[in-house]
């Protein structure tokens, strides 16, 4: 047998073996009618250079130009995974939050994120990389999503710095839209990966495997944007063996960091 297949299949029966005795599946969310549509969209983020930090903002600043309709149910919630450079955030017209860990933790964006899903007033959660934009069809989907159970994936287009863009593709291993109790059930991302480049990979195998019948792909005209060279980085997939040593038993130990709340700004409709 192929040696990489020969480890992939060793990795699926040591970690996966426990999580088929998880029979139950959690209870359909009841949203009150005041969270019906509100939506909280996090982003961790680790700033190296002021290159990349304009490119943020340029993110950021796109859902402005968004409807009132949607702008004053959206809250966006930025983590600064313990960026070495000082940000200066400009004032957006939006619900926006940041959170800044105070540690400089390598691979440490499942921590971030679980740290934003904490922070998250709102049931429905979209998680996603800075990287990655939602059009406002897109955000407007996923604040009517009715089935409130559902896990959902999106496909992507890719832009690139020199006005190239590509046709729709599959979807990015990282980016969901869940409930904030459907994310504690999963546990949210184990910590123990953090240091580790792929925690992102493993968290949707086991989304997959806990809800087999609940992940979805959204709609094809319910799509994300992705920028490609702008936040470009050298990784390689290197938590392998850790996978085969956990055997995937969950340490359910959040927020192994120091954290502050950090900007905040209410969007005001015009």
């Amino acid at each position: 047998m192929n040696p990489v297949k020969k480890l992939k299949l060793h990795i699926h029966k040591k970690i996966y073996g426990k999580c088929r005795e998880m029979k139950e599946m959690p209870p359909l969310t009841q949203y009150t009618l005041g969270d019906a549509e509100k939506l909280s969209l996090i982003y961790p983020v680790y700033v190296e250079n002021k290159e990349s930090l304009s490119k943020i903002f340029n993110n950021i600043k796109l859902y402005e130009s968004y409807s009132p309709e949607i702008l004053k149910n959206l809250n966006i919630i930025i983590v600064n995974d313990g960026s070495p450079l000082t940000i200066d955030w400009p004032e957006f017209n939006l619900n926006f939050s940041v959170l800044n860990i105070k540690e400089n933790i390598k691979w440490n964006s499942g921590g971030a994120k679980n740290l934003g899903v904490c922070f998250a007033s709102s049931e429905r959660l979209l998680i996603s990389d800075i990287d990655h934009t939602f059009p406002e069809e897109t955000i407007d989907f996923c604040m009517k999503v009715t089935e409130k159970d559902n896990i959902l994936c999106f496909n992507q287009i890719e832009f690139y710095d020199d006005g190239r863009s590509e046709n729709l593709h599959s979807p990015h291993p990282n980016i969901f839209f869940l409930s904030k109790s459907n994310y504690f059930y999963l546990n949210g991302y184990d910590e123990d990966f953090c240091g580790y480049y792929g925690d992102d990979i493993f968290f949707r195998k086991y989304l997959l495997h806990l809800f087999p019948n609940k992940v979805f792909i959204a709609p094809v005209d319910s799509y994300i944007h992705e920028f490609k060279e702008a936040f470009k980085l050298r990784r390689k997939l290197n938590c392998r063996r850790l996978l085969l040593i956990k055997r995937y038993n969950h340490s359910k130990d959040m927020l192994r960091f120091n954290f502050t709340l950090g900007t905040q700004f209410t969007y005001r409709c015009k």
